[in-house]
């Protein structure tokens, strides 16, 4: 089986694929930023209940029924635009995932609801009853997020694919990739760290001090500890891409060096407001410093798609809807790079040869000719401005008669 084959002929975009991935990166900011606060403050709340303390659970359930809402609403940009440059590869994953996949839309459902009978019925039921509640919502939460791994790692391994023709059709789950569990930790001590930062808002806020260092106190350690869950996760990365964040790669670089510094400059804010004992500048400062060091996170999904495991030419290069030019023997030919630029090597490129001779534009012609209408311009009114798409995959140049 070649997992070549299963990658669908991609699309023309009418903008340069840069404009998606920049979109992609500041909504997934924002996505990210909720859902930190979302997960991270469930988990501390629950930690805190079980050592007997149940005030904070009690009070950051009363901001999980939003926080969720909007972690979901922040999701759907992101989702959009990934699936514009790279929605070939990650709706073939998710077809893979099967039944998996299809969990997240109940998990998420059930968590959903579930946070909103705490919330609002929180009193009608028995202590047993919500933390019960509560801590099968919070697992729903985390399902979802091991699910997100999953197919973002699956996305990225075309030549994992044939695991599922190895198990007769059954779903599967990508355990093999090395760098699954730490890119999972990386993303979950992450929300533990802003979910600190978060309660300590919540304390300023409410004027509880306990709340304030308890909250600087997740931020601190669970940094900490991701600095090294990161350097476990750097490591797993394929030798090529890996190297390109220790030198090779000059934005890669200065990415991961900002990060380590801005992480630096965080744990250093934080150490000094504590001493300072100033709750309310402390907060503010810490969120200043917090946005630098989200490239950690950012970069690599932005970084890895383009690259190949075996090296650094890229798998495939989006490129917009091809330019058209007019020409006085009314023979309009289109100008553009093929959409899956692939060199000659091992691996996943023994397959791409095959899908090379499938023109990627196809779709786009024939949907054209068959409503030459919708276009607008020099060429409304003509009959079949484009070359249309032979059946072997080429293009006819041959000169269309006049209108």
């Amino acid at each position: 089986m070649i997992p070549a084959s299963l990658i669908p002929m991609a699309e023309p975009i009418p903008v340069p694929w840069a404009w998606f991935d920049v979109l992609l990166i500041l909504t997934f900011t924002a996505h990210i930023l909720f859902m930190n606060a979302l997960l991270g403050s469930a988990a501390i709340g629950l930690v805190r209940a079980v050592r007997g303390n149940n005030g904070l659970m009690h009070d950051v359930g009363q901001k999980l029924p939003p926080l969720l809402a909007l972690t979901i609403n922040m999701g759907v940009a992101p989702l959009l635009f990934l699936q514009v440059n790279y929605g070939h590869f990650d709706y073939v994953s998710s077809v893979l995932m099967g039944g998996w996949w299809l969990g997240v839309i109940a998990a998420l459902l059930f968590s959903y609801y579930g946070f909103y009978a705490y919330k609002f019925k929180y009193d009608a039921m028995s202590p047993g009853k919500r933390n019960t509640l509560f801590v099968l919502s919070l697992a729903g939460l985390l399902y979802v997020g091991f699910m997100l791994t999953n197919n973002t790692t699956l996305m990225l391994l075309p030549e994992a694919w044939t695991q599922y023709f190895d198990d007769h059709g059954a779903a599967f789950l990508n355990w093999s990739d090395p760098t699954i569990f730490p890119r999972f930790l990386h993303f979950m001590l992450g929300a533990l760290a802003i979910g600190g930062l978060f309660v300590a808002l919540l304390g300023q806020w409410r004027n509880v001090d306990e709340y304030v260092n308890s909250g600087m106190a997740w931020l601190t350690r669970a940094t900490l500890v991701n600095l090294a869950v990161g350097m476990w996760f750097l490591i797993a990365l394929p030798r090529d891409i890996m190297l390109g964040f220790m030198g090779g790669n000059l934005p890669a670089t200065m990415t991961l060096v900002t990060s380590l510094l801005a992480s630096a400059m965080l744990l250093a804010a934080v150490s000094e407001a504590t001493e300072a004992r100033r709750n309310m500048g402390c907060a503010h400062g810490i969120l200043h410093e917090l946005h630098p060091a989200l490239g950690t996170h950012l970069f690599p999904r932005s970084v890895v798609p383009h690259r190949r495991h075996s090296g650094h030419t890229p798998v495939f290069v989006p490129v917009p809807v091809p330019r058209l030019s007019r020409s006085r023997t009314r023979t309009d030919r289109l100008h553009a790079q093929t959409l899956l630029q692939v060199p000659s090597g091992e691996g996943l490129a023994h397959g791409i040869p095959h899908l090379a001779t499938h023109d990627p534009r196809r779709r786009f012609l024939d949907r054209t000719d068959r409503n030459s209408s919708c276009l607008r311009g020099p060429f409304r009114g003509r009959r079949r401005p484009f070359p249309r798409a032979d059946r072997a995959g080429g293009v006819s140049h041959q000169q269309h008669p006049p209108a």
